[in-house]
């Protein structure tokens, strides 16, 4: 009888940690995006992003033609909050971080590899449309959303402040 008890302990035990190991690997290996770390509706933002991508729009006085959608990644997001947090917790608004970080370091150093990047900051608003709104309407910010050789998109808000980050590997 204890014999039995033991191999069926020990053989749960073993389907326990394969079974368990499994689904670790099988996670590794699926996209990690929409984590949304910070206050943003990332869903929303880029649903926005994307109408105006695949339809084209006016930058300025520019008509820019249709380009292809972003998609979200998590170390653009990392990168986004990262400023947006220093941003918030010390009262500026700019793209250079406190610690004189510039964008594109803050991208690399979350691990993100980049071909090209870009980033747009914005403070004084609560609402997604709000923001996407002034972003569109300032031909800068404008261009960025809709800069053909971007492919992914992360972006923060913590308080009023935002940043999005785009990039391309």
């Amino acid at each position: 009888m204890k014999r039995n008890i033991f191999f069926y302990a020990f053989t749960f035990s073993v389907l326990f940690f394969i079974t368990s190991c499994s689904k670790d690997d099988a996670k590794k290996n699926e996209p990690q995006k929409n984590t949304y770390l910070s206050e943003i509706d990332g869903d929303k933002m880029l649903e926005i992003i994307n109408r105006y991508r695949t339809s084209g729009c006016m930058c300025g006085s520019d008509s820019l033609p249709p380009v292809s959608p972003l998609v979200w990644n998590v170390l653009l997001e990392k990168a986004a909050l990262k400023h947006t947090k220093d941003m918030n917790d010390n009262n500026f608004f700019s793209h250079t971080g406190s610690d004189s970080s510039k964008a594109n370091e803050r991208i690399k150093a979350q691990g993100y590899i980049y071909k090209n990047w870009g980033e747009n900051i914005l403070m004084g608003t609560h609402s997604t449309d709000v923001a996407m709104d002034t972003w569109m309407k300032s031909e800068g910010h404008c261009k960025n959303l809709m800069n053909k050789s971007f492919k992914e998109i992360g972006a923060a808000k913590v308080g009023v402040y935002w940043t999005q980050d785009f990039g391309v590997q």
